[in-house]
């Protein structure tokens, strides 16, 4: 397995915040890897991406 090493740890940053300040409605945002650290192993003599994700989710509540 010559093509896969460990190299380190892997830490990421993550965000997330939520507003409800109107009646019956809630709004999320999810952000994962803030900084798009890199994934701690070695393929192929480079280094494989974890990309920054984004996401966002609204609810109504009847």
């Amino acid at each position: 397995m010559a093509t896969c090493n460990h190299v380190g740890s892997n830490t990421t940053f993550d965000y997330s915040l939520t507003y409800s300040g109107i009646d019956h409605v809630k709004l999320s945002l999810y952000v994962n890897n803030i900084f798009e650290q890199d994934y701690p192993i070695t393929w192929r003599d480079g280094y494989v991406s974890q990309f920054r994700r984004v996401s966002v989710a609204a609810s109504y509540k009847f």
